[in-house]
C-alpha cells in the first residue's frame, strides 16, 4: 500500500526548486505553508501585503512539480515592527482570506508577550471564526513561554473566541504534546525533521524511535507529522523517510495514512 502525504507544515517558498521534486518524487501530494516570520519588519500595509502575495504565488511553483500547495496566513509577531502597522496588516489579511488556496489563518506566533502581541493573537483567531478557517500556532521554543502561551489560548477558547478543534498547535515534542493534550485541539504538529533551525541554533524535534511508544500511547487522533521545512538546515525528505522508518517498525498502514495524509486533509481541506 503506498502511503499518500500531506505536510501541513512546510516553508518551501525559502527554498530551491529542487526540493519540489524531491518531495513529489518521495510520495508528497500536498503541501500547507503557512506565513511565518520572515525576519524582516513590516511598517505598513503594504508589505503585509507583499509577503502574503509572495507566498499566494508559491502555488504555481509547486503546480510545476505535480504538488498541490495550499496556503495559511497570518500577521505574525515575529515581523512586528508596530501595532499600527499590524492593524494595517490584518485588514491586508481579510481581505484575502475568501481565496479557495487560503485554507487556515496562521502561523500565529508570541514572541514576547507584549500587548500588541497578544491584541494581534486574539484578533486573529476572532478572524478566523469569523471567515470560518482553521488556525496554525506557533509553539514557544522555551517551555515557561509555551505554558503561557497555552494559559492565553486556553482562556481564548473558554471565552468562545474559536472552537478547540480548529486550533492545530506546531512545533510539538512529546513533552510539549503532553501538555498541549489537555486543551483536546483538533490538530497537533509532530516535526520530524533535523533538530537545527539555523546556524547553532537546536530545537527539539520527533524522532521515528519516540513515535511508536507515542501512539501506543494515545493513538493517532489530531496528530500530523510534518517537515517544517524552512530555509535553514533542513531534510525536504524528512517526511517521507519518517514514514518508511515507522513502517519498518511496524506502525500498521492505516495509521501512518491517519499521520502523514488524513488528519492534515480533514483539518485543512474537507470535501
Amino acid at each position: 500500500m503506498r502511503i499518500p502525504i500531506f505536510d501541513p507544515h512546510c516553508h518551501p517558498d525559502g527554498r530551491n526548486a529542487n526540493d519540489y521534486e524531491a518531495m513529489a518524487l518521495a510520495g508528497v501530494e500536498k503541501i500547507l505553508a503557512p506565513c511565518s516570520g520572515s525576519g524582516e519588519r513590516r511598517h505598513d500595509g503594504r508589505a503585509w501585503a507583499e509577503r502574503f502575495d509572495r507566498l499566494l504565488r508559491e502555488r504555481e511553483r509547486a503546480a510545476c512539480f505535480g504538488i498541490e500547495l495550499v496556503v495559511a496566513l497570518a500577521v505574525n509577531a515575529a515581523d512586528l515592527a508596530s501595532h499600527e502597522a499590524a492593524l494595517a496588516g490584518l485588514a491586508e489579511l481579510a481581505a484575502r482570506l475568501d481565496r479557495p488556496e487560503v485554507v487556515a489563518v496562521g502561523e500565529l506566533a508570541l514572541r514576547t508577550f507584549s500587548a500588541a502581541e497578544e491584541d494581534l493573537f486574539v484578533r486573529q483567531l476572532e478572524l478566523a471564526r469569523q471567515a470560518g478557517l482553521p488556525v496554525l500556532i506557533e509553539a514557544p521554543v522555551p517551555t515557561a513561554d509555551f505554558h503561557r502561551m497555552l494559559a492565553l489560548l486556553r482562556r481564548e477558547l473558554e471565552a468562545g473566541r474559536i472552537a478547540a478543534e480548529r486550533v492545530c498547535l506546531l512545533d510539538l515534542d512529546a513533552e510539549k504534546l503532553a501538555a498541549a493534550a489537555a486543551l483536546d485541539l483538533g490538530g497537533y504538529g509532530l516535526p520530524v525533521s533535523p533538530p537545527f533551525d539555523g546556524p547553532f541554533t537546536l530545537r527539539r524535534k520527533v524522532g521515528p524511535c519516540d513515535l511508536p511508544p507515542l501512539l501506543a500511547a494515545r493513538g493517532a487522533r489530531g496528530l500530523m507529522l510534518n517537515s517544517g521545512l524552512h530555509y535553514g538546515f533542513a531534510d525536504p525528505l524528512c517526511l517521507p523517510r519518517s514514514v518508511l522508518r515507522l513502517r519498518l517498525q511496524g506502525v500498521a498502514d492505516e495509521v501512518l495514512v491517519e499521520i502523514a495524509y488524513a488528519n492534515a486533509q480533514r483539518m485543512f481541506l474537507p470535501s
